[in-house]
């Protein structure tokens, strides 16, 4: 992971602590990856799961708002030569998302296989399988990706969401959401940003406290990007685009 710049000064520090504890990271002895190409049209979710892969979750809902549900489906690759341990798993994820036309059958509309980056370092978690929450799920006609962030060697700890609609033939990024804690200290801190209004919610809390205070403020709301411009979802900063 690369630590943004402009984000914020807390979510970067989060960031660096969480680098700093994957110092013995082992990225470069990871073997590429050749990412199949998805079938274009299936009649079941599970025709889409390549050979030597394997479907790690499966969601169903209305993403295009034409009545009949669609859904996205996170893949795995399930090499053993890419699990080096139990506990450290390098292989990669990709994600499909399948419209349904309506009389049983679904057509590809994306894949992604950067915005979930690989487990690259025994220092860190699995965005997907960490303690702090990760995973993607349908949900009021949009699509939420969340990673989770966690090392325990290091004090932070949290957690990233990305929310994207279906608009104008793509998968568009309408919101993004951080929430961090430092189990040193015991402080919280949140952002939600807010592409289509340009506003952006900060919370500060404690882990001892239940109340947290909320203040406001707007950002150069850019154009937003899609699901396949944001790349690696650890690395992305909301105020750059």
């Amino acid at each position: 992971m690369r630590t943004p710049g402009s984000r914020s000064v807390a979510f970067g520090a989060f960031l660096s602590v969480l680098c700093g504890a994957a110092a013995p990271a082992v990225s470069a002895n990871i073997r590429p990856v050749a990412y199949p190409t998805l079938p274009p049209m299936v009649d079941r979710a599970q025709a889409v799961v390549p050979d030597g892969w394997r479907s790690s979750s499966l969601v169903w809902g209305d993403l295009n708002r034409d009545g009949h549900k669609d859904f996205a489906l996170l893949l795995r690759d399930n090499d053993p030569a890419l699990r080096p341990s139990q506990s450290f798993d390098t292989n990669p994820y990709m994600l499909a998302i399948y419209f349904s036309d309506g009389d049983g059958q679904y057509r590809r509309i994306a894949s992604n296989h950067r915005l979930i980056p690989r487990h690259d370092s025994p220092a860190l978690e699995d965005v997907i399988d960490s303690v702090t929450g990760g995973g993607v799920r349908i949900e009021n006609d949009t699509l939420h990706v969340s990673l989770g962030l966690f090392s325990g060697t290091s004090s932070g700890m949290g957690r990233l969401g990305f929310t994207f609609r279906w608009q104008d033939g793509h998968f568009v990024l309408i919101g993004f959401d951080s929430y961090e804690v430092n189990r040193a200290d015991g402080s919280i801190s949140s952002d939600s940003y807010n592409f289509l209004t340009g506003r952006r919610k900060h919370g500060v809390s404690s882990i001892d406290s239940d109340q947290t205070k909320f203040t406001w403020s707007s950002f150069a709301r850019h154009s937003p990007p899609t699901l396949n411009e944001i790349g690696d979802g650890t690395a992305f900063d909301p105020t750059a685009q």
